[in-house]
């Protein structure tokens, strides 16, 4: 601003009228410069130029110097190469920036002067007097000596090279303590950050130690892991062996027990042993029609022969089971066809299963449901209809964004499906594992799914052991060949079938049975985890029926004993070692009829307190391979 309002304030130059040629003009000019030399003049050449800088100085070889070691970019003219220098931009020589006239008091011949628009202005050292009259002219002196004027010249010159050395010697040693301290700061921030660097490398080091420590305890503990969850699945399905074994053995001796009371009965009632008449009533219940061609097993008793098969035991082999009825789904009307009598709610790990080979005597409706959100609003009977069955595999989905409340979506999903479909049956599924989340948390959500599954009769639970995150061929999704296992799993828990035994192929009577298990055996060993774990054991838990994914459907019961196989007396003389259920069963029920009967179908299963216990042991154990073991 200050120069501007210099240069704005710059008076010209007026010359008086007796000012005529230009040697007057310059002396003039001379003299108007060091008498007021705070004012700004402005003045032209000849040729119109501008002169932005005119001062008087006794230096102007120092001056020089000066201005063209501090701009790159100069031009100098005037008289001797070096009085008028015009200070150009760098961008563009052609642009003349600055121009600055140094004019000396000993210079005979001085440049002529521009319009002066100065910017900055140095207060000229005393000149000598100018003479009043410029018409008049100096008295003549005696002629100076030319080898003198030379050295003298010489020692000038000298004096002016010295003095711009002392200017650039000057500007050197104040610029340098700013580029040391620039320096040193610059050092200081350079070993502070090498300090921190060294602290950040030393850090990630030990974390990185740390975390490998770790890694391989994790493995180690994964690798104990798998080997005990390989030991239970091998006495789980060991225990559902001997769970089935007891069933049947249970529901034969059942038979077995009604019968003998039946024989008692009628033989209390019939002196005559020998004869069997049938009644009027027992006929009428028992026509020849139902009695199968031909009939294996007998009644031996030994106060009477071998004889036919009474007609309350034909009466009893005609008479439906409720556990061999093993058809999940029961015949529906014409007008209900077109609603599914399956419907399977499931994520995008559902994408390769076929519902139409999944359940090809069904009608079935697969609907992609994401997370428990979508199923909430899907279990209704505007969208579902009545189905017999729902499947529901959600919540995968939902464990990035809610964690552990998952468990908490799931038992709303569990409750909605129970309460709105009583007469369906549900099936729940485990979520599988990701490669994402840590094991334990979603061993915690199937724990908290398979207590709630317990609550409600009519909900089951299909767990999915054998698929693992080595399943997976991203985080979460399963690969296209390990997508059967999955389905199998669905539809085994659906149809109430029995997960550990391979699927049929053909028909019954060329898949015969396992054989049967009987009493007159070695007793069941004792599993080391039951050792380990009795507070799970039937007598530590609430006695109550649970029917969950493992009551299976029942087979047809074999008969105990063939004919031809001794009384039970000498059974129990060859193997004196402790009972098993069913001897201690046929113990308490007396030798009061020693009888083989081969009865093809039962009638119905006693509600037994022991079967409870190993329902309701199977189940703990169930939720013990899960997670937790409820409390």
């Amino acid at each position: 601003m200050a120069s501007t309002t210099a240069c704005t304030e710059a008076v010209p130059l007026v010359y008086p009228q007796e000012v005529k040629n230009d040697s007057a003009r310059k002396a003039y000019k001379l003299k108007l410069l060091k008498d007021r030399p705070e004012t700004l003049f402005a003045d032209l050449y000849k040729s119109g130029e501008v002169s932005n800088l005119i001062f008087l100085t006794d230096q102007p070889l120092a001056w020089h110097a000066a201005i063209s070691a501090h701009y790159p970019s100069v031009k100098k003219e005037g008289i001797c190469n070096g009085w008028k220098i015009k200070i150009k931009e760098v961008e563009d020589p052609d642009t003349v920036m600055t121009t600055v006239n140094m004019n000396g008091p000993n210079r005979r011949n001085l440049p002529p002067l521009t319009t002066t628009t100065p910017c900055q202005r140095q207060t000229p050292p005393p000149l000598q007097a100018a003479p009043a009259d410029p018409e008049k002219k100096e008295p003549t002196g005696p002629e100076p000596d030319p080898q003198l004027d030379r050295a003298i010249t010489d020692l000038k010159v000298k004096f002016i090279e010295l003095e711009r050395e002392l200017v650039q010697l000057r500007e050197l040693i104040s610029q340098q303590p700013a580029q040391d301290t620039r320096v040193q700061q610059d050092s200081s921030a350079i070993s502070t950050e090498l300090t921190k660097l060294r602290q950040d490398r030393d850090s990630n080091r030990r974390e990185l130690s740390t975390v490998r420590t770790e890694v391989r305890e994790l493995q180690q503990d994964r690798e104990s892991h798998m080997a005990r969850l390989t030991a239970l699945t091998e006495e789980v399905r060991e225990l559902r062996e001997e769970r089935r074994s007891y069933r049947r053995e249970l529901t034969a001796l059942s038979e077995e027990l009604q019968e003998r009371e039946r024989v008692k009965e009628q033989l209390d009632s019939h002196p005559d042993h020998n004869q069997n008449p049938v009644t009027p009533i027992e006929s009428s219940q028992n026509p020849p029609t139902q009695q199968p061609p031909s009939t294996p097993s007998s009644i031996s008793s030994p106060h009477a022969n071998p004889t036919p098969r009474s007609p309350p035991i034909t009466q009893m082999n005609t008479t439906p089971s409720p556990q061999t009825n093993t058809t999940p789904h029961p015949s529906r009307p014409a007008q209900q066809r077109g609603k599914p009598d399956i419907v399977i709610l499931i994520d995008s790990n559902g994408k390769f299963i076929d519902e139409n080979k999944l359940f090809p005597t069904h009608t079935v409706a697969k609907i992609w449901c994401p997370n428990t959100q979508h199923a909430m609003d899907l279990l209704s009977e505007q969208q579902l209809g009545s189905p017999s069955h729902i499947i529901i595999h959600t919540g995968s989905n939902d464990l990035r964004s809610q964690q552990e409340r998952v468990s908490e979506s799931l038992r709303g999903v569990i409750e909605k499906a129970s309460t709105t479909f009583p007469n369906s049956r549900v099936v729940m599924s485990t979520l599988l594992p990701r490669k994402d989340l840590h094991p334990d948390t979603i061993h915690r959500i199937n724990s908290n799914m398979s207590r709630d599954c317990i609550l409600r009769p009519n909900v089951h639970l299909a767990h999915h052991p054998t698929l693992d995150i080595n399943c997976l061929y991203d985080h979460v999704h399963l690969y296209k060949n390990t997508v059967p296992i999955f389905a199998r799993t669905l539809k085994d828990v659906a149809l109430n079938r029995d997960q550990s035994t391979p699927r049929r192929r053909s028909s019954p009577a060329q898949n015969p049975l396992r054989p049967e298990r009987h009493p007159t055996g070695p007793p069941p060993r004792q599993h080391p985890w039951r050792q380990d774990h009795p507070h799970l054991l039937p007598h530590h838990a609430p006695l109550r029926s649970h029917q969950g994914s493992y009551d299976y459907p029942q087979a047809r019961p074999e008969p105990l004993l063939s004919p031809g196989v001794p009384p039970q007396p000498q059974r129990r003389e060859l193997h004196p070692d402790p009972l098993s259920y069913a001897q201690a069963v046929k113990r308490t029920a007396g030798p009061t009829l020693t009888t083989t009967t081969h009865v093809p179908e039962p009638t119905h299963t006693p509600p037994h307190d022991e079967l409870r216990d190993i329902q309701q042991m199977l189940s703990l154990l169930c939720s013990h391979l899960i997670g937790q073991v409820p409390q």
